[in-house]
């Protein structure tokens, strides 16, 4: 079975269709107050944002945390990137950019922090994509990865009214004990 829900041309025209991408990223951004306690607990530095693109997180990271941080994607459209940051008062240096295919790619370094923001339940094999991960955390570092849960009423609403969008999801991969358990079975501890 592949293990791809989704291709680079989805992503492209996915991206390309969508309109109010670019705005201010504000200090109380979804999940904001959790990574900031997390950032100061661990005196966290570096960080990367896997399947991030526009690069939310990267740019909150960034604007408010301070931190060194890259942003990684199968794809990139480096015109809406250069938006959003302008709107956050930051430049096209202040993050790395990295355009690769998740498993195909060797990491050059390792960070402090390592997030997803809905990227997991795009695969077929939930275990495998978070074992990607894992090749960019350094050793004691944080793994922070979230998903969309389709499973009750956010889960109607999506068969309801986008099947298209609701079939490019792993609806199994949104059980929190198979989540658990993957990230047990790889080794990760304090598993939340």
């Amino acid at each position: 079975m592949e293990n791809n829900l989704t291709d680079r041309s989805f992503w492209q025209s996915f991206w390309e269709s969508k309109t109010g991408l670019i705005f201010p990223i504000k200090a109380d951004y979804v999940f904001g107050d959790i990574l900031g306690k997390l950032i100061a607990e661990k005196k966290i530095k570096t960080a990367i944002e896997l399947g991030g693109f526009p690069g939310y997180y990267a740019t909150f990271l960034k604007k408010y945390q301070k931190l060194d941080t890259t942003l990684f994607d199968y794809y990139i459209h480096p015109g809406i990137i250069k938006q959003l940051l302008a709107a956050n008062g930051l430049t096209e240096n202040d993050i790395t950019i990295i355009e690769a295919d998740l498993f195909n790619y060797k990491p050059e370094k390792q960070y402090d922090l390592v997030t997803s923001f809905g990227l997991i339940e795009h695969f077929n094999d939930t275990k495998a994509i978070i074992e990607t991960h894992l090749q960019f955390l350094k050793p004691g570092g944080t793994l922070f990865i979230t998903l969309p849960n389709f499973t009750g009423v956010n889960g109607w609403v999506q068969r309801s009214f986008d099947m298209e969008n609701y079939n490019k999801h792993n609806i199994k991969s949104m059980n929190l004990q198979l989540l658990a358990d993957s990230c047990r079975a790889l080794g990760l501890k304090e598993v939340e």
